[in-house]
């Protein structure tokens, strides 16, 4: 995961984003968002997670707002919910993971998963310390973030978190917990990786190696066979 982070991050990098410039996500909970997000923090770029459930007036406030230029979708249901909403945005660039049937709203470019990590690889092969080097330019107090609330109390709200706020959250995360083995078990979460609590979990995950997969998506909204399968393999604890 950390190799496919970096060579993300650096496909991004090589589209000209900068450290500061915003990227919105309107994606499921899955691989989908935790790839391009880690990629995004490693290049200090500052991510702006959208939930699918926002209405079209505040996801173009979003959008608006934070002057995203690019925004990373799963597939091409997705695409076709969003297209609507980015009339009078910045948006120029549509990054996708599953671009099967998906095609490039008038006046964007659309760009895959898989030719973005091509290109990462590519400047890995060439400069394998490139990723490194990437990562040493983000400093703690740069902005990290930008997570809006819901919406359902009112016209949604940004909440700007640097990345000092987030790895103090993440390293704190399990502490609570002391009977958690690093690296022998998996943390389930159901949330949405638009809230606050769902990111830090995964970014936990992968720094003291709980998470092992991430699952696609819960079946029907269900958490029963996913926790079946966990608990049939031993790897998480009750």
């Amino acid at each position: 995961f950390r190799t496919q982070a970096e060579a993300f991050a650096l496909a991004l990098h090589g589209m000209g984003l900068k450290t500061g410039e915003r990227v919105a996500f309107f994606t499921h909970s899955d691989l989908s968002f935790c790839l391009p997000d880690m990629a995004c923090l490693m290049a200090g770029i500052v991510t702006v997670p959208i939930y699918l459930t926002q209405d079209e007036a505040s996801v173009r406030l979003i959008l608006q707002e934070t002057e995203a230029k690019v925004l990373v979708v799963s597939d091409a249901a997705l695409l076709k919910t969003v297209t609507p909403y980015l009339t009078d945005t910045e948006v120029r660039t549509l990054i996708i993971r599953d671009a099967a049937d998906a095609e490039a709203p008038a006046g964007t470019e659309l760009v895959t998963f898989e030719s973005l990590l091509a290109r990462g690889r590519e400047r890995l092969s060439q400069n394998p310390a490139a990723g490194r080097a990437l990562r040493e330019r983000v400093r703690a107090g740069d902005l990290a973030t930008i997570i809006y609330t819901s919406g359902t109390t009112g016209t949604p709200k940004g909440v700007m978190l640097s990345h000092e706020n987030m790895s103090s959250n993440v390293m704190a995360s399990f502490t609570g917990i002391p009977q958690l083995k690093r690296g022998q078990e998996v943390a389930v979460s159901f949330l949405p990786m638009t809230h606050v609590f769902a990111p830090r979990v995964s970014r936990e995950g992968f720094l003291g190696g709980q998470l092992r997969a991430v699952a696609e998506r819960l079946c029907g909204g269900s958490l029963t066979p996913l926790l079946t399968h966990l608990l049939k393999t031993e790897s998480l604890s009750a």
